[in-house]
């Protein structure tokens, strides 16, 4: 079984979209054990199947975080709780869990957009966070709790994906709704309102790889590590690039009439006054710092776009849940 033996990884928030993908990789694994922190979220079934230990309990319930960690295991943090009081706290008990049981490595998987508001068109780990909404400034002081209160007593390590997208999650939904059932017009109106925007996509399978890169890492982290998880450098990571792709991989014609883009100038004043934090179309995120670490993607976005559209095709053929 995958999870009979080897290494302890510990997985809280694993019945979310990032965290189903992470278990379905990981329970092929020989050298891993997996436990999971169930509360209310169902898990795949055959993670049960094929040898993964469960844990009922949740963030707040300092006695179920004891009987999931083990000593010198790795955690990796999936969950988000909302509030800014509340979710402080829920990381503060997994951090003095953590301390309690000795474990070795904490992997948090945080957010891109804590950057913010931010003036650079290419964003990176060393770019000043300036985080404008109250998601943002939530997910930043996670961050900075984990870091200042147990970054000298644990490795820690904070990945920041971009926009996750892959089957199952929520990203890209609404576009091929409208690509197989909006108004045509109304489509071409976007596409010439967003052709050039960035869309700061990034595949399922590359957060997953990465996760599992930060999992198997073997250079102690003696400090933490801050880690942007992006596919902004994929030349298939604009809008109209996007959107062309999903219109071919499910069937739709092209437009009658060439797409006329806005200027970016505009798109930027309509972007701002929609109260969008990052209102500039042309920011990227920079994930070079991950890959001269020595991560390697597996996935074009394509690639991911084909899964994807796979996937959304499949759900509305069997009337499945999305």
């Amino acid at each position: 079984m995958g999870s009979s033996g080897g290494h302890t990884v510990a997985i809280v928030g694993g019945s979310g979209f990032v965290g189903r993908h992470l278990l379905a990789r990981l329970v092929s694994r020989h050298d891993i054990r997996i436990r999971a922190l169930r509360h209310e979220g169902r898990l795949p079934g055959d993670v049960l199947e094929r040898g993964a230990e469960l844990v009922e309990g949740d963030l707040f319930r300092p006695a179920s975080l004891e009987r999931l960690l083990v000593p010198g295991c790795t955690v990796v943090n999936l969950a988000y709780v909302s509030g800014y009081d509340r979710g402080l706290e829920a990381m503060d008990n997994l951090g003095k869990a953590c301390v309690s049981a000795g474990v070795r490595r904490m992997i948090h998987c945080s957010t891109a957009v804590v950057a913010g508001r931010v003036t650079e068109t290419e964003v990176s780990e060393k770019t000043v966070c300036r985080p404008f909404k109250e998601y943002e400034v939530a997910k930043l002081a996670i961050e900075q709790l984990l870091v200042d209160r147990y970054g000298d007593r644990l490795e820690v390590i904070i990945l920041r994906p971009t926009a996750v997208f892959g089957p199952g999650g929520r990203n890209l939904l609404k576009l091929m709704d409208n690509l197989t059932d909006g108004r045509r017009w109304l489509n071409y109106l976007r596409s010439c309102l967003s052709k050039h925007r960035r869309m700061n996509l990034v595949c399922v399978d590359n957060v997953v790889g990465a996760l599992v890169w930060s999992i198997g890492h073997d250079k102690p982290v003696r400090e933490p590590e801050v880690f942007i998880v992006s596919d902004d450098e994929d030349p298939v990571n604009d809008y109209r690039s996007v959107e062309a792709e999903l219109m071919r991989l499910l069937g739709q014609r092209p437009y009658i009439f060439p797409v006329v883009p806005v200027p970016l100038t505009l798109l930027s004043i309509l972007l701002r006054g929609m109260g969008r934090s990052n209102y500039n179309p042309s920011t990227v995120y920079s994930c070079r710092k991950l890959m001269e670490s020595g991560f390697e993607k597996s996935v074009s976005v394509r690639e991911g776009l084909a899964d994807l559209a796979r996937w959304y095709r499949c759900s509305r053929t069997d009337g499945g849940d999305r």
